[in-house]
């Protein structure tokens, strides 16, 4: 209940409905594993079995992605899926960034 009163914004508020587990969110910035995603579509994007990138945060504005979606520095990345699968994401990115971040 608390994340959800401290939501800064209508994507944090999603964030915090859903659960942590089934939740991975995901910061592009340079010189961390996840900038290899920088300029990539969605549709290049390998991701694992039972996840979907579903919201894209740029800037003020809130993306619903779709495969020609080009990914951008900066980019804030909600990953849904099934856990196991956000955690082989965790792992490939390794630096796995809570929803309270």
């Amino acid at each position: 209940m608390e994340a959800w009163l401290s939501a800064s914004n209508h994507q944090e508020l999603k964030e915090a409905v859903l659960r942590d587990e089934r939740v991975l969110a995901l910061t592009l910035e340079p010189g961390t594993p996840a900038a290899a995603l920088i300029g990539l579509t969605l549709s290049e994007v390998n991701m694992p079995a039972g996840t979907l990138i579903a919201l894209v945060s740029r800037e003020a504005e809130v993306i619903v992605p779709w495969g020609a979606t080009v990914l951008a520095e900066g980019d804030r990345l909600t990953i849904i899926g099934e856990p196991v699968g956000l955690r082989m994401l965790g792992q490939r990115f390794k630096r796995r960034q809570s929803i309270e971040e």
